[in-house]
This record gives C-alpha cells, structure tokens and sequence, in this order.
C-alpha cells in the first residue's frame, strides 16, 4: 500500500472537531454537577448551625468536589436558584423527617363540629 500525500490526504473533520468542543466541559461545569447532589444535604447541615468550613470538610471526605468555604457559598447559592420549588410532598416529607407532625391542627382550628 502506498502512503497518503498531503494532498491526496482526506479532508479535515472540522464537523468532528466542532462536537468535541462543545461537547467537552468546563472545569466549573463538572465541579457544579460534582456539588449538585450534596445540595440537600448542605440545607440540612445549616438548619442545624454547621459551619461552613465543616460543610466543606464533609462533602471532601464524601467524594464531592474540593472547593474552599468561599467557592462552596457561591456553588450552592447558584444551585439553589436554579432548582424547581419543592412539592407539598416534598415539603411535608421533609416536615416529617424533621420530626414534625404534619397532621396536628392549626391554631385557628375550631373544635366544634356542626350537624
């Protein structure tokens, strides 16, 4: 078999090249998809006073992505604002797994129960 030429040589795949571009991601892209699932978990460490330093050690010893305090802060303001707002489901599973009862009655509940 003979070599190729330069120009006898197939024409570049500039196609290809333009997908693998655009396909391929930017660190900060990969970070945020890395730090997305401990989203939930940071609201409940700051319901119970975590600091943020400690918030940050954690996500490190469980496989998330090592970002420092300030990066964390600005990762899970961002992530907050994209996500959807939660369900009534969503609301009182999380109302129960805090402990509280979801069936109790309202303050401004009467007792009486007409005829």
């Amino acid at each position: 078999m003979a070599k190729l030429i330069s120009s006898e040589s197939a024409k570049p795949d500039v196609a290809g090249a333009m997908q693998a571009v655009r396909a391929k991601k930017s660190r900060a892209q990969i970070k945020a998809e890395r730090f997305q699932p401990f989203v939930e978990v940071i609201d409940m460490a700051l319901a119970e006073n975590w600091s943020w330093s400690a918030i940050v050690t954690l996500i490190r010893k469980h496989d998330g992505p090592s970002v420092t305090k300030k990066e964390a802060e600005e990762l899970y303001t961002q992530l907050k604002s994209q996500r959807m707002p939660p369900t009534a489901a969503e609301l009182i599973m999380k109302d129960v797994l805090a402990g509280k009862a979801t069936n109790a009655p309202h303050a401004d509940a009467k007792d009486t129960v007409s005829a």
